[in-house]
């Protein structure tokens, strides 16, 4: 382990953009389950999947906390997490994030609607429009996830 690991803010700088990776996976993995749940016809038991899905998410989050921050809880107040929150650079990096997101989010209403447009229809609830207000949540979150990992990627990452 480097010294610079050893630093408790560099450690929660670490857990922080980790689970910001584990994050855009699950968002990933979120609108993946989504659409292929919006497009089949088949009824079953598809919350369950979902339920596998953010079950294995939180476990994974534990366990990154658990790694990473050795056992301590990231909490806002401490100050290691307002070191990191209250970076400059990474508060500059939020704000681009924020504009990327909500651009993406604008620009994909008019094709998603189409799309999700053929959806097969279910009489007890409105498919396309649950569907439609999913994918544009997952793809809005998935959006500023990865726009705000590549702004505020350090010069040495390459």
């Amino acid at each position: 382990m480097s010294e610079s690991e050893g630093k408790p803010a560099e450690r929660y700088y670490l857990y922080y953009r980790r689970e910001l990776v584990l994050s855009l996976i699950f968002m990933l993995c979120l609108a993946v389950y989504f659409l292929v749940g919006l497009f089949s016809a088949a009824p079953g038991r598809r919350w369950l999947v979902g339920l596998i899905i953010s079950a294995c998410y939180l476990v994974l989050m534990l366990a990154l906390q658990l790694l990473t921050l050795r056992g301590r809880r990231w909490r806002v107040r401490d100050r290691e997490a307002r070191t990191v929150l209250g970076d400059e650079w990474l508060r500059a990096s939020r704000s681009r994030a924020f504009q990327t997101a909500f651009w993406v989010m604008l620009g994909a209403q008019w094709p998603m609607m189409f799309v999700v447009a053929y959806a097969p229809p279910e009489p007890s609830i409105g498919s396309s429009v649950v569907g439609m207000g999913t994918l544009t949540m997952v793809l809005g979150l998935g959006a500023f996830v990865g726009s705000y990992l590549y702004y505020s990627r350090q010069p040495s990452d390459g």
